[in-house]
């Protein structure tokens, strides 16, 4: 995609050699990626339904070195949000809209792959006062 392009091109000419963007359309691309010291989201996640937003998440932080930090922005909440899977999959043109991971739900994983928090801050550029989203600042243990 033309952003990742944009921003291979201006790592270049910061001249920084140890940085690799990859776009990933697949669960299986994840799998295939290497290990990593540092794992940034911001924004993206929530643009999958959130079963996809869970195996996503699991499958990212599987790459992390021991001791290296997650930095992840997620949608937390959203009023009147209701997610239906069987409704979600009969959909022909499933519609690109925000959808949430209750912070227990990110504790739960957090705490099953074996990460501590560090920090969550509560992600104030929200557009509505209805959405609450927060970033969360994970280590590997």
């Amino acid at each position: 995609p033309n952003h990742l392009h944009k921003t291979t091109k201006n790592i270049k000419l910061l001249s920084i050699t140890n940085t690799k963007f990859t776009q990933i359309k697949t669960i299986n691309n994840i799998l295939k990626l290497n290990t990593f010291n540092l794992i940034y989201n911001h924004l993206i996640l929530h643009h999958n339904p959130p079963p996809i937003i869970t195996t996503i998440y699991k499958q990212l932080l599987n790459t992390l070195h021991p001791n290296n930090i997650t930095i992840i922005q997620i949608p937390t909440y959203l009023k009147n949000q209701k997610f239906n899977v069987t409704k979600y999959l009969t959909k022909t043109t499933p519609t690109i809209k925000i959808n949430t991971l209750p912070q227990h739900k990110i504790f739960h994983i957090i705490q099953q792959q074996n990460y501590i928090t560090l920090k969550i801050q509560k992600y104030t550029n929200l557009r509505t006062i209805n959405n609450i989203s927060h970033t969360f600042i994970i280590q590997k243990q």
